[in-house]
């Protein structure tokens, strides 16, 4: 068996789509009988340390000295990784994180290296330096992989390394958990009671890019009402713009709740939004997660996997992003269409099945793995 390390800005419990797409794909290495170490910053002051996680995957988190923006400055960081890569077979890199680029891109070349393409990067004030740097490691790799063909095509960056780009989702989901919440009606029919009647979901970190100023102007003129699950600096804006518009008693905004109640909220929604305005969203695991509940999307067009997870009058609508009234119209078509939503949920149940669901998409990296170490 192999010693894959993992390099990557965070690592749960810290939330976000990327920590989960990493921690899922640690826990297969590791469940494969892998020896697993992921090397990433703290989030918050006390993480730092070494730490070994249920499923037996061993965390390095370097103390964080100050965030500019969302890039987190780890002066251990080079040690960490030069150490961690001296022990492994096979170092697996999520782009971006910028810091850790510029100390790849300097240290020795590790034994093997893939790198998960997650997103470009945008609005950075050092982005050609940063690309530069991205360009000298990714001339590096034995691998590049990225969820979809749409982002290979869309990213300038993918497509000058196009010959050793692969499309593999990397993006998995358990469906059990799913399977036995939508299994007790009387659980579901408890959480819509709990959450005041029927709702639409929505969920992430509230930051501009997710489009949920824009959801929460689609409300306005409908008696819709949406339940926002997440925390962040819009809550205040947000919440006064709510209030600006009518629509307050429309909205509850529930923060950050548990993977349990999460499960629950998303078997027992009319349907789930998706607004992002911006390519930051590279892929929206959310979408799985509602899709895995049985429940229709609506996302929208952008240059990035998102509308190829959940695809438009198959599993869902999508929408142009930022129109107000093209997310507006979706919305009243599906809360008040129960055929249309009863067709979508199956087919949005039946493709994460066959695409994303975890065994699938754990057999497709074993077997790159495999692949690199061989070579």
């Amino acid at each position: 068996m192999a010693h894959i390390v993992h390099v990557a800005k965070f690592y749960p419990p810290a939330v976000g789509g990327i920590e989960r797409t990493v921690k899922n794909m640690a826990d297969s290495a590791r469940g494969a009988g892998h020896a697993v170490t992921v090397v990433c910053s703290a989030e918050r002051d006390g993480d730092a340390g070494r730490t070994t996680t249920a499923t037996g995957v061993v965390v390095e988190r370097v103390a964080t000295w100050l965030t500019c923006g969302s890039l987190p400055i780890s002066p251990r960081l080079p040690a960490a990784l030069l150490s961690a890569m001296a022990r492994a077979d096979l170092v697996h890199f999520h782009e971006p994180y910028p810091l850790a680029t510029l100390w790849l891109a300097v240290q020795p070349q590790p034994r093997k290296l893939v790198i998960t393409w997650h997103a470009d990067i945008l609005g950075y004030r050092l982005k050609p330096v940063a690309e530069l740097l991205q360009h000298r490691v990714a001339g590096r790799a034995n691998a590049i992989l990225c969820a979809s063909e749409s982002m290979l095509q869309g990213s300038p960056f993918l497509r000058r390394h196009a010959a050793r780009t692969r499309v593999v989702p990397g993006e998995m989901i358990d469906l059990s958990p799913y399977d036995e919440i939508r299994g007790r009606p009387e659980r579901i029919a408890d959480t819509r009671r709990q959450w005041g009647g029927r709702y639409i979901l929505a969920c992430g970190r509230l930051v501009p890019y997710k489009g949920f100023g824009v959801l929460i102007d689609a409300l306005a003129g409908t008696d819709m009402r949406v339940v926002l699950v997440g925390s962040g600096g819009l809550q205040g804006e947000l919440t006064a713009q709510a209030h600006a518009l009518g629509v307050a008693d429309q909205i509850c905004f529930a923060g950050a709740v548990d993977d349990d109640t999460l499960r629950n909220l998303y078997c027992a929604c009319e349907f789930f939004a998706l607004p992002s305005t911006g390519a930051s969203e590279s892929f929206g695991l959310v979408q799985l997660e509602a899709m895995a509940a049985g429940r229709p999307v609506i996302n929208t067009w952008l240059p990035t996997s998102v509308p190829e997870v959940s695809l438009d009058g198959v599993t869902g609508l999508t929408v142009p992003p930022r129109d107000v009234n093209a997310l507006r119209a979706a919305m009243l078509q599906l809360w008040t269409d129960d055929r249309l939503r009863e067709r979508f949920a199956l087919a949005a149940l039946a493709r994460v099945r066959d695409q994303y669901e975890r065994s699938r998409v754990r057999t497709a990296l074993l077997a790159l793995y495999d692949e690199v170490i061989a070579a």
